[in-house]
């Protein structure tokens, strides 16, 4: 068969990577073509630089092109969730960005919480409170004008060659708040923080075109990094872990986790590419120490993560740990103090980098092995673990993960959320997905780490 290929353009929260998928009815062929540092322009309000993301996606085509010969046949966006701008008819946009890690977040939902009860707000969108929800980010502010678009959405749109109407992807859209359990939006919600219902765009499914870049075409495949880091294992039934800036714990369900037992388990729900549920605990990840590794570059100390890794090896098992979602931890700023700061409050003292890092490894790892066991006993679940995403270069937080849960982990690919955009692209172009599978259980994408 002739070659499908397409691009995956990931965006994260400190690079935007863009991959180059070249499949030819056996195997897939990746190649990594850009990736950019980025980070949220530290200042009032803290927000994303949409014209660099805008810029990068442009760039992968182009580089793409060169390498083929010939433009790619699809591209998709895929990002982190509840982050949005909102626009004009044009695409251009009329707000910053916003950063989930602006303050407008906790006001918003300071705000929202005596208009709303945060327990209806849960039964009703099964998304958990969280100062980061999109709902509490709008009401911290007053309500601009323009079209409400998610971050991905937004960038993809910007592809687009012809006009085509705002839309909101199901992956991103499902993270704000603003869409029930059913996949509408809320629009009583929308009212009480000042949307009116011609800001709200409309909402569309997964693995679908937008429309063309010239032959390219434009597609929804995941939208939202971690439904791609999930559409990657072709396993229906996997438990994951979903280790990057953020730890994701979750299982797939049927349907949204909205019982007691959740509420009280602080478990979550976001859409699946494949119209199921990922009831997920959502932990701070690697973000902390990718946070004390810029302080410390700032102030000279820059080695490899491979140094850094064999210093951490020697460092023993803590004695006690941190709470890995202690609020202090989620802003950026001074990341090693506060690390050290939350140690001596439990007995801990960690003062070179790789005592810190060694605290912070062990800390996740005994929360990423707690969150899949509360997962287990609130949604019934009970399934192999995948572990995809950045951590998974990290051998030490995985095998200390399998030890602490007492099973072992199947490792997938660091790159996980590309791998899905990219075939969630190529399922949409019309490739079988037992194909895809196949090619997945015959490569080395997969393997085990044991305890």
């Amino acid at each position: 068969m002739t070659t499908v290929s397409v691009v995956a353009v990931d965006m994260g929260s400190s690079n935007v990577r863009a991959v180059l998928g070249m499949w030819d009815g056996e195997r897939l062929e990746r190649r990594e073509i850009l990736r950019v540092s980025h980070r949220a322009i530290p200042k009032s309000p803290l927000a994303w630089d949409v014209a660099l993301l805008r810029k990068a996606a442009v760039s992968a085509l182009d580089i793409a092109t060169d390498i083929l010969g010939k433009a790619p046949d699809g591209v998709a966006i895929d990002g982190w969730g509840v982050d949005c701008v909102f626009v004009d008819d044009d695409n251009s946009p009329l707000t910053p960005a916003r950063c989930y890690r602006d303050a407008a977040g906790a006001r918003g939902r300071a705000r929202l919480e005596a208009l709303y009860s945060e327990v209806q707000l849960y039964r009703e969108t099964g998304v958990l409170p969280q100062d980061i929800n999109t709902c509490y980010q709008i009401a911290g502010e007053d309500v601009p004008r323009g079209t409400l678009m998610f971050l991905a959405d937004h960038v993809a749109r910007s592809l687009v060659s012809d006009s085509v109407a705002p839309w909101a992807s199901a992956g991103v859209a499902s993270t704000s708040s603003l869409v029930k359990a059913d996949g509408t939006w809320h629009t009583d919600l929308a009212k009480v923080i000042g949307l009116k219902a011609n800001q709200l765009p409309e909402l569309m499914p997964e693995l679908s075109v937008v429309g063309y870049r010239g032959t390219t075409a434009v597609m929804r495949a995941g939208s939202h990094d971690t439904a791609c880091a999930v559409h990657s294992l072709c396993y229906p039934q996997a438990q994951f872990i979903s280790c990057g800036s953020w730890a994701i714990a979750g299982a797939l369900t049927p349907r949204a986790v909205v019982t007691d037992a959740a509420w009280q388990a602080g478990v979550t729900n976001e859409a699946a590419t494949n119209g199921k549920n990922r009831a997920q605990i959502n932990l701070t990840g690697l973000w902390v120490g990718q946070e004390c590794r810029r302080a410390w570059k700032e102030r000279g100390y820059n080695p490899t993560y491979a140094e850094l890794d064999a210093l951490v090896g020697k460092v023993p098992v803590p004695e006690a740990l941190i709470d890995i979602n202690a609020p202090e931890l989620t802003t950026p700023g001074a990341m090693p103090e506060k690390v050290a700061l939350l140690a001596r409050r439990v007995g801990v003292i960690v003062d070179k980098p790789e005592e810190i890092m060694r605290l912070l490894t062990e800390s996740l790892a005994h929360a990423q092995a707690k969150a899949i066991r509360t997962l287990r006993n609130v949604t019934g679940t009970q399934a192999r673990v995948y572990m995809v995403g950045g951590g998974t270069r990290d051998r030490l937080l995985v095998e200390r993960t399998a030890h602490l849960l007492g099973e072992p982990v199947c490792v997938a690919d660091p790159e996980a959320s590309a791998l899905g955009n990219i075939v969630a692209q190529l399922q949409t172009l019309g490739v079988e997905p037992a194909h895809i599978a196949t090619w997945m259980k015959t490569s080395s994408v997969l393997h085990e780490i044991h305890q």
